[in-house]
């Protein structure tokens, strides 16, 4: 081998190295972009479904708070505390609603129109004024809530029933 051709070589040898060494480079940048590609794909996919778990843990979450409300107001009922079935009742309607339990809020808002609310005065609510404020805000809320008209019924009954509240004056019953 000649000089010259040695020479040759050497650039033919270095020419086929870096051609190797250039389409290796790209097939593994090619590679590891869609590596990236799938992770983020992945990623998202994942992330949207943890976003999914934590609304539907919430919603449980609410549920079991207006499953305690609920109970509390079901026993305060039994023993005819109507006032304090009342309240627990309107904290269970605020839950079930965020919750999306419509079983149990058209249980509660029962209770509250069938129940508490016949037997509750005006007198109750000038000293309760706080109780009656979130019951409005839960009539708001359902009316909100009530796009499919689920609750068309309830409503009705339980603002015809705070209504008769404001206007019923407290009845004295005698001891005789």
């Amino acid at each position: 081998m000649t000089i010259y051709q040695k020479r040759l070589f050497k650039l033919d040898h270095e020419v086929i190295e870096n051609s190797l060494t250039k389409k290796m480079n790209e097939r593994i940048e090619s590679a590891v972009e869609e590596i990236r590609t799938e992770y983020e794909e992945k990623e998202k996919y994942f992330e949207s479904q943890i976003a999914k778990m934590k609304v539907e843990l919430h919603k449980e979450v609410d549920k079991a708070k207006g499953g305690i409300g609920h109970v509390s107001g079901y026993s305060d009922l039994n023993q005819n505390y109507y006032l304090r079935a009342f309240d627990s009742f309107v904290g269970a309607s605020f839950s079930y609603i965020k919750g999306e339990d419509n079983l149990n809020l058209r249980r509660v808002t029962n209770m509250m129109s069938d129940n508490c609310l016949p037997n509750l005065n005006k007198k109750d609510i000038e000293h309760n004024d706080d109780i009656f404020k979130h019951f409005e805000e839960v009539i708001e809320k359902l009316t909100e809530y009530n796009s499919e008209g689920i609750f068309t019924d309830q409503l009705r009954s339980l603002k015809y029933q705070f209504s008769q509240c404001k206007k019923r004056e407290l009845v004295v019953k005698d001891a005789a």
